[in-house]
């Protein structure tokens, strides 16, 4: 299993890479990815790849490694993925931030809820999937609900 390792120093080649990411576990290879041109002329491109033998060491090594200083560079440590994954990825948390960013200070009315609904039962049952409430009042037709500086609006038996 592999880390991609991203913002490299130039300085650092594939030795000082193995060095670094050996006290996490056996590594099975250790590679600097260096251009193309001639071999004298190869240069970093400040990226490369680290396989562990073991799951474990590689999740350590991610967990304790992404976003520390490596020759005053702020390291990002990732498992690897193929495009395709990372992309997937990428569009379930922006579905996940527009979800939570969509519904921020709108108001909703529902229709037809129980009588028996009150305030003190709307915060004790009702209101527990919503978070911390701010404060809600019970009208005798209009229940309105504060969460986050949110009111939601209930009407009851219309």
């Amino acid at each position: 299993l592999s880390d991609g390792l991203v913002n490299l120093d130039k300085s650092i080649d594939s030795g000082a890479l193995y060095d670094t990411f050996s006290a996490f576990g056996n590594i099975l290879s250790c590679k600097v990815v260096r251009s193309s041109e001639s071999s004298a002329q190869r240069k970093s491109k400040g990226f490369g790849f680290v396989s562990f033998e073991r799951h474990e060491d590689t999740k350590r090594a991610v967990d304790e490694m992404n976003g520390k200083q490596l020759n005053g560079k702020q390291l990002y440590v990732a498992r690897v993925q193929k495009k395709g994954e990372r992309q997937t990825e990428r569009r379930f948390e922006q579905m996940k931030q527009d979800g939570t960013t969509r519904y921020q200070g709108v108001n909703l009315y529902v229709k037809n809820l129980d009588d028996s609904l009150d305030d003190e039962r709307l915060l004790s049952t009702e209101g527990r999937g919503a978070g911390r409430t701010g404060s809600s009042d019970v009208d005798q037709h209009l229940l309105t609900y504060k969460h986050n500086g949110t009111h939601t609006y209930y009407k009851q038996g219309t």
